[in-house]
């Protein structure tokens, strides 16, 4: 009896770990300084449009009204795309004013 309650246990031992892994992956542990309790930071927004990179002659991250001259469509809806009216295009201005289209 005693030999047959060893052998049991031993099974029953043996079989734990495949049941853990017939679960499914052990979750990520944080890794860095970052608390586990802090959800991991949003993703980086995507670069502007090929045509605001190729507008924003100066690279300062604005359309500026010399600027967007190189692109009549551009130039018809500035004050449509300029929200804010300080006098250049932001990418998010440009990126919000992109979307119906």
């Amino acid at each position: 009896m005693k030999r047959k309650l060893t052998l049991n246990t031993l099974l029953l031992l043996a079989a734990l770990p495949m049941g853990a892994l017939a679960a499914g992956p052990a979750p990520a542990a944080p890794t860095g300084d970052m608390p586990a309790s802090q959800p991991a930071a949003a993703p980086q927004k995507e670069d502007p449009a090929p045509l605001f990179k190729e507008l924003d002659t100066n690279h300062d991250g604005s359309i500026t009204r010399e600027e967007a001259k190189r692109s009549a469509d551009v130039t018809s809806r500035f004050a449509a795309l300029d929200s804010n009216h300080d006098g250049k295009i932001s990418t998010a201005e440009y990126a919000k004013g992109m979307q119906g289209r």
